[in-house]
């Protein structure tokens, strides 16, 4: 998508993330599970965005987070807690660039429901993966939650609109356009209202899990555990979704 960068989705979707994703890939147990991995140290979560996990955890441990977004992150200071996350703004392809020289070693770094897909070449996750295996402590881990790709996926590669939302007084078209080969889903939520269009676009870069795990070895990692869920439920060839955690090999 022509003139798409890093903090495009932020600033796109910012007025409408908390009442849309607010409660999306359980984190209600991942806060829990993400608290038990870092016993205590600090994390640092990418795409941290207004706080859905980094909120619930900076009341266990210190909590950074970066956002490419400036809107974002204005918008998590000012939701209740979000003073106590110390928030970068950079791009999360290389999260050490951005953080200051004093930084912390960090116990758990986390990039949750499909925000590492963000990163919309597989170069600009190879990167990312390279930057965070030298952020973390020793026995520190990187934590990644994503769909897994299969019947989720586009069936086609032609352009696709479909109604998202249809009501009195507006609709929302979501319009597709999937290139398998690239694995890159380009998307733009089109709103319209008696005063006027907003346009939503977001682009990702998906990937299976097994091109993680090949990506993540070459970056020095290397996979621990891997779950269908932040339950810690058994990960098998029909899950649809999966919270894998690496650690420096």
């Amino acid at each position: 998508m022509d003139g798409y960068l890093p903090e495009t989705y932020g600033d796109a979707f910012v007025d409408v993330y908390d009442e849309w994703y607010g409660n999306v890939g359980d984190p209600f147990h991942a806060v829990p599970r993400l608290v038990e991995l870092a016993g205590g140290g600090p994390v640092l979560e990418l795409g941290v965005g207004t706080g859905r996990l980094a909120i619930p955890l900076v009341r266990h441990q210190p909590v950074w987070g970066v956002d490419a977004s400036e809107a974002m992150l204005s918008r998590l200071a000012a939701r209740p807690g979000g003073d106590a996350v110390v928030a970068v703004l950079g791009d999360m392809r290389d999260p050490a660039a951005v953080l200051p020289a004093d930084r912390p070693a960090f116990a758990v770094v986390v990039v949750g429901f499909n925000t590492f897909f963000m990163l919309t070449s597989e170069g600009a996750q190879r990167d990312c993966l390279a930057s965070v295996a030298g952020l973390l402590a020793p026995g520190g881990v990187f934590v990644v939650e994503a769909f897994v790709p299969g019947e989720n996926l586009p069936k086609t590669t032609n352009r696709v609109v479909e109604p998202r939302t249809v009501a009195l007084d507006h609709v929302v078209f979501n319009a597709v356009v999937h290139d398998p080969v690239e694995q890159v889903i380009s998307h733009q939520l089109v709103e319209i209202r008696e005063s006027g269009i907003k346009l939503r676009p977001s682009v990702l870069r998906y990937a299976w899990p097994a091109q993680l795990d090949e990506m993540a070895a070459d970056a020095g990692l290397r996979l621990r555990e891997r779950w269908a869920g932040w339950q810690g439920q058994p990960f098998d060839d029909d899950s649809t979704e999966h919270v894998s955690v690496y650690e420096r090999a």
